[in-house]
């Protein structure tokens, strides 16, 4: 249960006294102080006065209200609470509605909410972007020491379709909780989000959630849904040992938790996408020359310590400002946006494919010897050969060709400069030889 509503007055009128005289006996509300020099006018006889303060300044000090009255002229920055003007025909329901859980956050609530939200205002959010734990695992540990929970959790949509996973959670009795998957339809995260709406939900055995939970000793699960950018992406879960639900304050301030930690998500995967875009080449999809030069450096140094091979080939097509005079440079980007696919659907998950200039492409080709980098290539011009590219002639296709150059490491090269340096010669030696060619170096 909350703490009482604390309510002051300066100044003191007719209509004060109603609301005194109304209050009486209400557990919920105790009146503070008044700013005033002599006893106020009106009192009701049954309720003990409450101390007199000098002026506005003292009142915040001493007393610090929640809410407010003003009957006379005061400075209304002087308090953090809620502050009311009262004249002398103000009715009861305008006074009170100052008084209802909706109106009135007591102030421990208010210290609360500006600690949670500071957490992701914080400016060193961006040190997170790339890895959300840190700033959720702030996140959780907040909302479990303020609503004294045993028990916290993050779950969201999984890989597979009608599925929650488990991102983190927090209790005693939590190893390899991390990672679990939750059916949608059968567990009480799943219900949360499929509801988009916050739920306080008795643990039973019939929901999936309830083998662990039981082992933390709860009873009662608390779950809201986190958001961000208006739709749901997860939800934060809470549990403790009692049957009590949080009230409506507390249950607006976890919301408001949950929607800080979808936020927090949102910005890692927006982040994520952002970094995967920055290094793709936008018209073929592949990855771009920055990037693979990185990745070649990377490759070269680590088949230097584990004494393994590494292959490139470079690819180029055959003539492609022919193509484009012929058709355009509209039809020539969807050449080379379909050279893009045919490449990645003809590699390994392992083998990074870039475009590495106007009409090149290079394909790095870890733990791969020459051999089999020269069959690749082989079936990969064979590939293109076959395929009809599309032509501005009306129901026509156009085929194209390219040749392929190949060089290894440590067969052909002692350094990465050197394995690319000897791929474009062997490239150069197929593009002398004819179209459709490919030349591994050194034969």
């Amino acid at each position: 249960m909350t703490d009482r509503i604390r309510v002051a007055f300066v100044g003191f009128n007719e209509a004060c006294a109603r609301l005194v005289e109304a209050l009486a006996g209400d557990p919920r509300v105790e009146v503070v102080g008044i700013v005033g020099t002599e006893g106020p006018r009106g009192w009701p006889e049954a309720v003990p006065v409450p101390p007199l303060l000098s002026d506005p300044a003292d009142l915040e000090k001493r007393a610090r209200p929640d809410v407010v009255f003003l009957a006379k002229e005061a400075d209304e920055g002087v308090f953090s609470g809620e502050v009311v003007p009262v004249w002398e025909g103000a009715s009861m329901e305008y006074l009170t509605s100052f008084l209802s859980g909706r109106a009135v956050l007591e102030r421990k609530m208010r210290e609360e909410i500006e600690q949670v939200t500071s957490l992701c205002a914080d400016t060193r959010l961006a040190e997170a972007y790339g890895d959300p734990f840190p700033k959720l695992a702030q996140l959780m540990d907040r909302a479990m020491a303020l609503f004294d929970m045993k028990f916290g959790m993050i779950a969201v949509p999984g890989d597979v379709g009608q599925e929650m996973s488990v991102l983190m959670a927090r209790g005693s009795r939590v190893e390899g909780l991390a990672g679990r998957s939750l059916g949608m339809n059968s567990s009480l995260c799943g219900e949360a989000f499929n509801q988009g709406k916050p739920l306080q939900r008795r643990v039973t055995e019939e929901c999936e959630e309830f083998e662990f939970l039981s082992r933390e000793g709860v009873a009662k699960a608390i779950l809201v849904p986190m958001r961000a950018e208006g739709r749901v992406v997860g939800v934060f879960l809470l549990a403790h040992e009692g049957e009590d639900e949080l009230d409506s304050l507390k249950l607006s301030l976890f919301s408001l938790v949950a929607d800080q930690a979808g936020l927090v998500l949102q910005i890692a995967r927006l982040y994520s996408e952002l970094e995967a875009n920055l290094n793709l080449d936008s018209l073929t999809g592949l990855y771009n020359q920055h990037f693979f030069l990185r990745r070649l450096s990377e490759e070269i140094s680590r088949a230097c310590r584990y004494s393994l091979n590494v292959s490139l080939v470079l690819l180029e097509l055959d003539d492609l400002s022919g193509y484009r005079e012929r058709n355009g440079r509209t039809m020539a980007e969807l050449v080379l946006s379909d050279l893009g696919s045919l490449i990645k659907r003809s590699t390994r998950e392992v083998d990074l494919a870039a475009r590495y200039g106007e009409e090149r492409f290079a394909l790095l080709l870890p733990e791969t010897r020459r051999i089999g980098a020269l069959r690749l290539a082989e079936r990969l011009l064979g590939i293109i050969a076959d395929y009809p590219f599309p032509s501005a002639r009306k129901g026509e296709t156009e085929r194209l060709t390219a040749c392929a150059g190949v060089a290894s490491y440590p067969a052909n090269a002692e350094n990465d400069r050197e394995l690319l340096f000897k791929a474009m010669d062997a490239l150069e030696r197929a593009k002398r030889s004819g179209p459709g060619s490919f030349h591994l170096y050194g034969t």
